[in-house]
């Protein structure tokens, strides 16, 4: 069974999340179903996550502003993101 405060927190990050566009698609990395493999650690602070995009994210700022986006957490103090 899911931990209620782990799915009230993956529900958190991933609204945090929704704001950031796909640059070559123009919707939400969330919306697209864009953010796969959300694992969370809430004791140790941990999130990792996965974003397929439509295109290579060369300059790296899908991945910067997702990654400034989890940070606003409270509880966040480790990140890991792989773009895909």
């Amino acid at each position: 069974s899911l931990d209620p405060a782990l799915f009230a927190a993956k529900s958190e990050a991933l609204a945090s999340l929704a704001p950031i566009q796909d640059p070559f698609r123009g919707e939400s990395i969330v919306s697209l179903s864009a953010v796969k493999n959300l694992e969370l650690d809430l004791d140790a602070g941990k999130i990792s996550f996965v974003v397929e995009l439509g295109a290579p994210d060369l300059k790296g700022e899908v991945k910067a502003a997702c990654d400034a986006a989890v940070r606003e957490l409270e509880w966040v103090k480790d990140v890991s993101i792989t773009m895909a």
